[in-house]
């Protein structure tokens, strides 16, 4: 409170006091992962440092910080009110609104979360800044209606940067804004800041020197090349931790015990200050390999590596681009486990790019609040935009209410068309090409996939006019009726398509990818019986007309190198 009283004065500290008044919401969507942690606890100590009084604002629920080994944040900064839906209240409550880093801007995760990260809740007259916002993709793939709703956000903005520069470029080309390329907020605080933040948690850093892996997305490969490189860069030992996002269940059974499990934010910040080799796959493993002046290499699989938008434009910026790895090139591998990173060359980026994006989020924030804000009639027009959305939700329900009365009778599931012994995509296809007349094939994404896919795998004659972006665009959904040729197919996001067969209403719903929380899910409707998959994958549904029921469930995983199919179970 000293330090708040000296830079703002008694009256301002006072109001902040008495009226639980803050300068700042900073705006966040905050998860266990570990650079999602540290990219805001580090803005919000750079706002601090500069005197500012801040408020973390989350999307919904109570904030939680359970991956930090102790609380970093005061109580009193963390704002949740269970009465207060859609956060309205912090408008009384915060001068300016800053809106940080991470992938908030990603399509299916802003129509996921109702364009919330846009602060479309934020009243016309509060000053609202985006400081190295993310769009997590170098384009922005969604339909018109999405684009516009997006970019009409956007212009309420005094002041946006981003922190690839495949996110300026969207912001000139697809919503024809002016935008900064400024540091990750990771990069801002003084040097230090972190050795400070993990002194004491190195109980179980190794006495003997060790190469550290932290692995997003663990394979066996990735894991035979960590072990791989400690003998080749003749280290005594190896510590490996997977993302705190990761479950036991989600991993390999072989690589479970790979894995150093529940490290804290501090400790995973001591493994990787101590470690005398870095190795990684993740955006934030390399800027904390850069911080601390690691030794590293950024690994990756060709047929498996998200990310890849993050890591090429950080690792430019600095002239590390030659630190990426394909591990299946060995040339490679051995030059960059064989080179040292001169870090007096490196240093001088990092603190000519770090002043620079201080700068900009000084200046961001003095001209939001050099003067009044005008309204623009935005907040009426909103008002008008629910009041018709509860309209569209009430006739919607009055619809359903109707197709449950429906005269056809909803059968249980059947097995006509024998899938069974289909164990991948392409024979699992192929089976349905046996009776192509009788079925109708329901396809939903729930997550992006990786380059490994091919369109090869679609046989046109049942799946015909399948757009190529359908296994690339998470919340795709698809429906073909093979007997008459026909289908029907909608774009990223949370999509809904329907088909009518005979006087049945066949619906696909798809919900795209949200966060490492949230693979999004697939739900299929014939005739008021619903199937419905969750989780990241490809997820197909068979509908028999002979038996007006569905035949089948399956999902594949889009992220694995195989297209083995797993069978739902209801």
């Amino acid at each position: 409170m000293g330090g708040y009283l000296r830079t703002e004065g008694f009256n301002r500290s006072v109001d902040h006091v008495v009226r639980s008044r803050s300068d700042i919401g900073l705006v966040g969507l905050f998860n266990s992962n570990y650079g999602n942690c540290l990219t805001y606890y580090a803005l919000y100590s750079v706002l601090r440092s500069k005197g500012k009084s801040v408020t973390l604002i989350g999307s919904r629920g109570p904030l939680s910080f359970k991956a930090f080994s102790r609380m970093p944040y005061p109580l009193s900064d963390l704002y949740y009110d269970p009465e207060d839906e859609g956060n309205v209240a912090c408008n009384d409550l915060c001068d300016v609104f800053v809106l940080g880093s991470d992938q908030w801007l990603r399509p299916n995760i802003l129509v996921r979360r109702d364009y919330y990260p846009l602060m479309h809740w934020v009243e016309d007259s509060k000053p609202k800044i985006g400081y190295a916002v993310s769009f997590g993709v170098d384009r922005f793939t969604s339909d018109r209606g999405v684009r516009i709703r997006t970019g009409t956000y956007l212009s309420r903005f005094d002041s946006v940067s981003c922190r690839e520069d495949s996110g300026t470029r969207i912001m000139r080309d697809v919503f024809g804004m002016d935008c900064a390329h400024v540091l990750d907020p990771v990069f801002l605080p003084e040097p230090g800041f972190y050795e400070q933040l993990c002194k004491g948690f190195d109980a179980r850093v190794p006495g003997s020197p060790y190469v550290f892996s932290y692995i997003l997305d663990p394979t066996a490969k990735r894991m035979k090349f960590v072990s791989d490189a400690k003998e080749r860069l003749g280290l005594a030992e190896s510590v490996n931790v997977y993302d705190a996002l990761i479950k036991r269940a989600k991993v390999p059974e072989e690589l479970i015990g790979l894995a150093t499990w529940s490290a804290t934010v501090e400790e995973w910040l001591s493994f990787i200050s101590k470690s005398d080799f870095f190795i990684t796959d993740s955006f934030h493993g390399a800027c904390f390999a850069i911080i601390m002046k690691k030794q590293f290499a950024v690994i990756y699989e060709s047929w498996q590596w998200r990310g890849q938008t993050r890591l090429d434009s950080l690792l430019k910026m600095f002239g590390l681009e030659d630190r990426m790895i394909d591990i299946g090139d060995s040339q490679k591998v051995e030059k960059v486990l064989g080179t040292r990173i001169d870090y007096k060359k490196v240093d001088k980026l990092v603190s000519k790019e770090r002043k620079r994006s201080l700068g900009w989020l000084d200046k961001a924030l003095e001209q939001a609040g050099s003067g009044p804000h005008m309204y623009n009639g935005f907040g009426y027009l909103e008002g008008r935009i629910d009041e018709l959305m509860a309209r569209c939700a009430d006739l919607q329900s009055e619809i359903d209410a109707l197709k449950a009365s429906h005269a056809y009778p909803v059968l249980p599931v059947g097995r006509k068309i024998d899938l069974e012994d289909a164990k991948d995509l392409g024979s699992y296809l192929n089976a349905l090409r046996a009776d192509p007349g009788d079925i109708v094939i329901m396809m939903s994404v729930t997550d992006d996939a990786s380059r490994g896919w091919s369109m090869a795998r679609f046989p046109e004659d049942i799946c015909p006019e399948i757009p190529e972006e359908l296994p690339y665009r998470s919340g795709f959904a698809y429906i073909s009726d093979p007997g008459s040729g026909r289908c029907v197919s909608d774009a990223e996001g949370h999509t809904k398509v329907s088909y009518s067969l005979g006087g049945i209403a066949l619906v696909c719903e798809s919900q795209g990818f949200v966060d490492i929380h949230n693979h999004g899910f697939s739900e299929f409707t014939a005739n008021g019986s619903t199937l419905r998959a969750e989780g990241r994958g490809l997820n197909i549904a068979v509908y028999s007309k002979s038996e007006r029921a569905f035949v089948d469930l399956v999902s594949v995983d889009l992220f694995a190198k195989s297209t083995e199919i797993v069978r739902k179970k209801d």
